[in-house]
């Protein structure tokens, strides 16, 4: 009986050897295929992470460009912008400097500003002649009806000088001479003692004195004569004529 019990026992040895070379085996083979699984998740999670990597490096690639685009877009918008406003002033500015001649040309029209002389007056007379060397030769009183309107003055008669020298012949306005447009005046050279006689025409247009615009109402224009570069070269105004002034109220062109 010992004989066949060491038998058995050495048969369930012999088998419990086998199970655990087996299990063995078994637990290799697992060992073996978590480390191939770890292994091709570490392949698989590097390639995750390399994609990763260059969708972030494509996206911030893009983000930038679309910002550069977007800031782009801003510049020229506000150049655009920019450009807009200032054509929008310039529009406002001429349609307003059309607007207000339209304003004034319609004031004038509605009160009879349609023809180009509003008022017109003169004044002839003749004498034997005007030695004066500076001072006034003649004047005439004129109401002017608009405060915007051009005042035109033509004084025509025979001057002369009768030594060398230089005399002046101008207008004033309330005793001041133009300034807007300009000076209106004529001159008058001598350089023989031969009693030159010249008729002639002082003739200009005045919006404007030093003393400022000249409005509506009452005004006096006066002609002068003047030597201011030499000493008495003898000037005389109207010699043995027929001297006119005439003054004309203007419409301004519009």
């Amino acid at each position: 009986d010992m004989t066949s019990f060491l038998r058995q026992r050495r048969a369930r040895e012999q088998s419990m050897t086998s199970s655990l070379q087996q299990m063995e085996s078994k637990v290799q083979n697992s060992l073996t295929a978590i480390q191939s699984l770890k292994s091709d998740g570490d392949a698989k999670l590097s390639a995750l992470e390399a994609k990763t990597q260059e969708f972030k490096t494509g996206a911030t690639t893009k983000l930038n460009a679309l910002e550069r685009k977007t800031q782009e877009f801003k510049t020229g918008a506000t150049t655009k912008l920019n450009a807009l406003e200032r054509k929008t002033q310039e529009f406002k500015t001429g349609a307003t400097t059309k607007l207000n001649a339209l304003e004034r040309k319609t004031q004038f029209l509605g009160n009879g500003c349609n023809v180009k002389t509003i008022g017109y007056k003169y004044d002839v007379k003749y004498d034997a002649g005007n030695g004066r060397a500076n001072g006034e030769i003649a004047r005439i009183a004129f109401k002017k009806k608009f405060p915007q309107t051009i005042l035109g003055v033509s004084y025509a008669s025979t001057i002369r000088i009768n030594r060398n020298g230089v005399a002046r012949w101008y207008y004033k306005i309330d005793g001041q001479e133009c300034r807007t447009p300009s000076t209106v005046n004529i001159f008058l050279k001598q350089t023989l003692t031969n009693d030159r006689h010249q008729p002639s025409v002082l003739k200009g247009f005045c919006t404007a004195t030093s003393a400022g615009n000249i409005g509506q109402g009452l005004h006096t224009i006066t002609v002068h004569v003047a030597t201011p570069w030499n000493p008495n070269p003898q000037p005389y105004s109207n010699f043995q004529s027929t001297s006119t002034l005439e003054v004309e109220e203007l419409c301004p062109p519009f």
